[in-house]
């Protein structure tokens, strides 16, 4: 069976590329392209997308977070983020904590691209290796804070929880459902240590978050 891919990026050359060095290789399919995180959803929504490459830079959107709510309406999608070549070690660390699959920059050659895609598929993951090594000594030598176990849509909740939202209203700022927002906090728990939301909260804060300004 071949690999259903989905690409999502706001650049048409760049998309048409893409399209292209994966439509020739027989193992792979692509299931469309989107320019959007709405486009991505509602194509991941109707058919099945094995792999999603996803540009980090989406004009307005986050790609990380298109990530995020991609994989939460098609838990079997994998996720690979495309970006430049300057690039931000903790937001490839917080893509890692969120279950990305590989993280590839735009100078590399297309077979990086399809080898991630291919390793995606087999539950493997894939980024450059200076990249890596800059992951890897942060964890090593404790630079990451007690909040940096938690993935980018965990730490939203939290902030909610240190907002002093009820579930619901965390949903509402998140559009995630009650079950989805009770899931993350269970998640976010065991990630901390914490045994209530009111310990959650009180690492959080002691950690330096603090109530929005709404």
């Amino acid at each position: 069976m071949q690999i259903a891919v989905l690409i999502v990026d706001d650049h048409p050359v760049m998309a048409e590329s893409l399209a292209g060095g994966l439509a020739s290789q027989d193992d792979l399919h692509l299931v469309g392209t989107a320019a959007s995180g709405s486009q991505a959803v509602a194509i991941a929504s109707t058919r099945r997308v094995d792999v999603a490459v996803i540009d980090t830079d989406l004009g307005h959107e986050d790609g990380i977070h298109v990530g995020r709510s991609l994989r939460e309406i098609s838990p079997g999608t994998h996720v690979i983020h495309l970006s430049g070549p300057d690039h931000d070690v903790g937001r490839v660390t917080e893509a890692l904590q969120d279950g990305v699959r590989g993280w590839v920059t735009k100078d590399e050659p297309m077979r990086e691209l399809l080898a991630a895609v291919r390793g995606a598929h087999r539950q493997e993951t894939r980024i450059p290796p200076v990249l890596l090594t800059q992951v890897l000594d942060r964890w090593v030598h404790g630079q990451l804070g007690p909040l940096d176990v938690l993935s980018g849509r965990q730490r939203e909740v939290l902030q909610g929880l240190v907002d002093g939202l009820t579930r619901a209203a965390i949903g509402e700022r998140l559009f995630l459902s009650t079950n989805t927002v009770r899931t993350h906090i269970q998640h976010l728990l065991h990630r901390l240590g914490a045994h209530s939301t009111l310990e959650a909260v009180a690492i959080a804060r002691d950690a330096g978050m603090h109530p929005l300004r709404m």
